[in-house]
């Protein structure tokens, strides 16, 4: 099993275990193939630790390339990143990324970008145990009493995880959503898999397509006409070449009649 650094997010260390955690993860992956993913970290009634601990979280989160905000007053963190993409694949490639690097807290991640000339299509399913956050590096040893504190004091935490992709929502297990924004509540020791499905129009591919339809129909109605023109002149054209010849034909025996 992997690392996860994002522990740092929902870990009270033992010297802040008095402090009951509130944490809130933001994925997005707008239509404008931008990306943002914001963290946000506070502490209920925190204790005089609590400031010290915030500054290493937000050294941390730094170090990730986000930019932070912090208030010791109301003890909140702040962690926002945003980057732009030249096209949906490289955007798409850019969140799966986040999603099944080393510090991120899920698992078997499957992020499925498919494209169509009408229509693209995102799809995710992760899942997400909480059970991490007292995973432990090889050289830290930690007290049993400090680790059953820390596990009562995460367990009275509230930790959420919000998603947005592209298009319109086709399906999802979130727990509640706002417009294309689905939110899952976790619980400490809860695993818990997140799936969704989004569909976004291709409108300008369409609107080209419906472009050059109308484009087609306008010059195929015109060729009927032309050809219809055409088809008069030829009837014309041929109706006085057989008149004329009718005519030479009369007028020839005419002659024929006045000489004998």
């Amino acid at each position: 099993m992997k690392k996860t650094c994002l522990i740092l997010i929902f870990t009270l260390l033992f010297f802040i275990l008095s402090a009951c955690a509130f944490a809130d993860l933001s994925y997005t992956l707008s239509e404008d193939n931008t990306m943002a993913i914001n963290y946000r970290l506070a502490f209920e009634n925190p204790n005089q630790d609590v400031s010290s601990y915030l500054s290493h979280i937000g050294a941390f989160w730094a170090q990730q390339g986000m930019a932070i905000y912090a208030d010791n007053e109301t003890a909140t963190l702040t962690g926002e990143k945003t980057q732009s993409f030249e096209s949906a694949k490289e955007a798409a490639v850019a969140f799966a990324d986040v999603f099944t690097s080393q510090s991120t807290i899920f698992s078997d991640v499957s992020f499925l970008y498919t494209p169509t000339f009408s229509m693209d299509t995102y799809n995710l399913s992760a899942n997400v145990s909480l059970i991490d956050v007292i995973r432990q590096d090889e050289s830290q040893i930690m007290p049993a009493d400090q680790v059953a504190a820390l596990e009562n004091s995460a367990g009275q935490g509230t930790y959420t995880v919000s998603i947005t992709l592209p298009g319109e929502v086709t399906a999802t297990n979130a727990d509640s959503r706002d417009g294309r924004t689905c939110t899952w509540q976790l619980n400490y020791g809860e695993n818990k898999t997140l799936t969704l499905e989004t569909q976004k129009e291709n409108t300008a591919n369409i609107q080209k397509f419906n472009d050059l339809e109308s484009t087609a129909n306008r010059n195929a109605t015109l060729l009927v006409i032309c050809g219809i023109i055409a088809l008069g002149c030829i009837v014309i054209i041929a109706s006085s070449v057989i008149i004329r010849r009718i005519k030479r034909t009369r007028a020839s025996k005419v002659r024929i009649k006045h000489f004998r």
